[in-house]
C-alpha cells in the first residue's frame, strides 16, 4: 500500500489545455540486499545492503480534456550506503 499525503488541490488551469488538481508528498524507505556469487574460488562472494529513504513531490496534472490525470513529480533520495542524494524527475503515471 502507498498513501500520498495531500499537499494542496490549487484547481489551477489555462483554458482546457493544462491544469493541476492535486499536490502531494509521499514519504518512502527502501532496503535491498544482494550478493555477488563469484565462479572464481580465488575471488570471494560479496554481499552489499542498499537502504535508502526521501521524498516524492507529486503534481496530478491534466492536459488537453485527457479523462485520466497524469502523475507529474520529482523524487529527492538519500543514500545511507555512500552518503549522496540522487533526484529523478517522474512522469507519466495514471492516476485512477
Amino acid at each position: 500500500a502507498n498513501y500520498a499525503l495531500p499537499l494542496a488541490y490549487p484547481d489551477l488551469g489555462y483554458r482546457n489545455w493544462f491544469g493541476i488538481t492535486r499536490l502531494s508528498a509521499n514519504l518512502f524507505f527502501d532496503f535491498a540486499a544482494g550478493t555477488i556469487e563469484s565462479t572464481d574460488a580465488t575471488i570471494p562472494s560479496v554481499t552489499d545492503t542498499l537502504p535508502s529513504a526521501g521524498v516524492e513531490f507529486i503534481a496530478d496534472v491534466g492536459a488537453f480534456e485527457l479523462i485520466f490525470p497524469l502523475k507529474v513529480g520529482f523524487r529527492v533520495a538519500y543514500r545511507f550506503e555512500d552518503d549522496t542524494v540522487a533526484t529523478t524527475f517522474t512522469f507519466g503515471q495514471i492516476a485512477f
